[in-house]
């Protein structure tokens, strides 16, 4: 007899660790059952109702299961709305410390910026240390070599945006700066070309998002932002 299946839609499901999560609590269903992670979806006997997948998932409150297929766009946006949120954020405080400061000054906006990405990203980063450790070692070549860089690196990232936010301009602040995200995104580089399917640890695991190119794009931009500044000095 053909078993006939039926795919149903996850929202919030972003890594292997999600898939490991569900694979269980859906088999119990239909053990034949599949959970796919690109697109992320579950693949189970057409016996099976909505409302059934979504009483087995019940406890498991960061995914939402649908029937019909979710927009690549609208999953993007949702997926990455906190980052949005955060950068436009950041840029309406540095265009306010243009209005206060009564010019147009681009070392001026660019040192404000860093001061709040720091802060903000270390800060989620601090509230679960450990989750943070464990993720960013999966992926970070230095991480990985020496475990207390990791354990110290929402620390460095508060220190940097402590000194951005000081308002002086320090040529070693900026060195520092621009090395330390450089060789971030050499290893967000390297976890991309790998195809790995790993979460980002920029906000810790908080706020869980997936590895994309996003994560390169950002890193290399506050490198770019450092370098910009040495070359002000």
């Amino acid at each position: 007899m053909t078993i006939t299946k039926k795919t149903f839609h996850v929202l919030g499901m972003h890594c292997d660790a999600c898939v490991q999560r569900i694979q269980p609590l859906v088999s119990s269903l239909d053990p034949l059952a599949k959970v796919y992670l690109q697109p992320p979806s579950i693949e189970i006997s057409s016996t099976i109702s909505l409302e059934q997948i979504r009483k087995a998932l019940i406890d498991l409150h960061s995914y939402r299961i649908q029937e019909e297929p979710i927009s690549v766009i609208n999953q993007s946006l949702r997926t990455f709305l906190p980052l949005i949120l955060i950068f436009l954020g950041l840029l309406i405080l540095c265009g306010w410390g243009q209005v206060i400061h009564g010019s147009w000054d681009l070392t001026l906006a660019m040192r404000q910026f860093m001061a709040g990405f720091f802060i903000i990203f270390s800060s989620f980063k601090l509230i679960n240390l450990r989750g943070f450790v464990d993720s960013y070692r999966s992926y970070d070549f230095l991480s990985q070599r020496f475990p207390f860089y990791a354990w110290s690196y929402p620390f460095i990232e508060l220190g940097l945006g402590i000194a951005y936010a000081w308002g002086k301009q320090f040529l070693w602040l900026n060195v520092f700066t621009f090395f330390l995200m450089l060789f971030s995104a050499i290893s967000v580089y390297g976890a991309l070309k790998s195809h790995r399917k790993i979460p980002c640890a920029c906000l810790g695991t908080v706020i869980k998002l997936p590895m994309t190119w996003i994560t390169f794009v950002e890193d290399l931009l506050m490198a770019v932002m450092a370098f910009g500044m040495i070359l002000s000095h």
